[in-house]
């Protein structure tokens, strides 16, 4: 579910930058220490059409950050609408209801 806009001004404010990521799961699993994931609306295209980078400056920006994120150990990825946020959550739990 969406925050409100009340909501997303708070959870902004909390935020040290604005590419960190919505989503963090501070569970070690996997060999990670933790799973973040930037949600995305469900039709977001994360590359412009006919070039190699992403389709805005700051879908760069986030991108730069799960790197940053992934160097230190955490698997980091984009999740675009809530079936792949789901697949991503349920995968890294290792799924049949988180066991």
């Amino acid at each position: 579910m969406p925050l409100s806009v009340g909501q997303a001004v708070k959870a902004a404010k909390m935020r040290s930058s604005k590419a960190y990521p919505d989503l963090f799961i501070a569970e070690a699993m996997g060999g990670y220490h933790g799973l973040y994931v930037e949600l995305k609306k469900e039709g977001t295209k994360l590359h412009a059409v006919r070039t190699i980078g992403y389709a805005t400056e700051h879908l760069a920006e986030q991108a730069a950050m799960l790197d940053r994120l992934k160097v230190k150990g955490y698997q980091a990825l984009f999740a675009v609408g809530f079936a792949e946020a789901e697949h991503i959550i349920k995968d890294y739990l290792g799924h049949p209801c988180f066991r």
